[in-house]
């Protein structure tokens, strides 16, 4: 099936048109695993009403305006908008679902690479807290994701370049999926509790601790939180917004001081050894030739 913007012209589906299908598939066989894991675990995620009804009217809008190409850019907007809607709640499930590893935590490893490489997460963390001025600017920056869709949406979306909108959602996506797994196998609490520094800002520690011993089977979509440390999903996402917006003049130049901005955060607002960054860099990396590789091969019915 094909989406408002999607055309057949000679029996032949353009490249750019599958890339723009692929995250809904995606986001199928995420939704279908999220399911199945939790009806086989005994899991309950309630509390997620507005975001499906966000979905709803963000179709709804999409579908009004992209019918008969009434107003293309708004169409895309709107269509996006839903599916990083969706992405973030079947995400965020996913997440809690592979948090229930059992496996022994790897802190110690992580911490030692670090120490091995010459980062210092204590002495980094106590500089910048001398700063309060920069440390302002980096929460800020660390916060910046949710803005940075809503900005690439409109932008892409505005320009006529749905193609980047796609890409972007499909490196996100599979980005997901590979941390998802890895942090199952490698899972970590992450430096504010094995420093015990900054411990009010380890809000993910109940929830993962519930989930690493079984005391919770049931999680509300507003309390949920980033709860995986290895790899650091803030590094992808530094990543994959700063390649999204190449080649767009001061746009780039913008986003990417954003995102460097982002990564100087993540160790000291997000609790992550510096391998986690390394790993999660690894992982974006990763996802953008999958994308990539997969967008260069045109598929069109026999």
């Amino acid at each position: 099936m094909l989406s408002y913007g999607d055309e057949q012209v000679a029996g032949e589906i353009r490249p750019l048109q599958i890339a723009a299908i692929a995250p809904v598939w995606i986001l199928v066989f995420l939704g279908t695993l999220d399911l199945g894991m939790s009806y086989l675990a005994g899991y309950a995620f309630t509390g997620f009403s507005s975001a499906l009804a966000g979905v709803a009217v963000m179709a709804g809008i999409s579908h009004v305006y992209g019918r008969g190409g009434r107003n293309r850019a708004i169409a895309d907007m709107a269509y996006y908008a839903a599916m990083w809607i969706a992405f973030t709640v079947l995400g965020s499930i996913f997440t809690y679902l592979m948090a229930r590893s059992r496996l022994p935590l790897f802190d110690d490893q992580f911490a030692g690479f670090d120490a091995a490489i010459g980062f210092d997460w204590l002495r980094w963390h106590g500089f910048l807290a001398a700063f309060r001025a920069v440390n302002m600017v980096l929460n800020i920056a660390y916060a910046s994701p949710l803005l940075q869709i809503a900005a690439s949406v409109i932008y892409f979306s505005h320009i006529g370049q749905r193609e980047r909108n796609a890409e972007l959602l499909r490196i996100a996506l599979v980005s997901l999926l590979f941390t998802g797994l890895v942090s199952a196998i490698f899972p970590a609490l992450g430096a504010f509790h094995h420093f015990q520094a900054d411990l009010p800002r380890a809000t993910h520690l109940p929830h993962l601790l519930a989930l690493r011993d079984g005391s919770m089977n049931v999680f509300s979509l507003p309390q949920m939180k980033g709860i995986i440390a290895f790899p650091s999903f803030h590094t992808v996402m530094a990543i994959m917004f700063t390649y999204a917006f190449r080649g767009k003049g001061a746009w780039f130049l913008l986003i990417g001081l954003l995102n460097i901005l982002m990564l100087l955060s993540t160790p000291t607002f997000g609790g992550h050894y510096l391998v986690d960054m390394l790993s999660g860099a690894l992982t974006a990396g990763l996802a953008i030739y999958l994308v990539r590789r997969g967008r260069a091969r045109p598929i069109c019915p026999q």
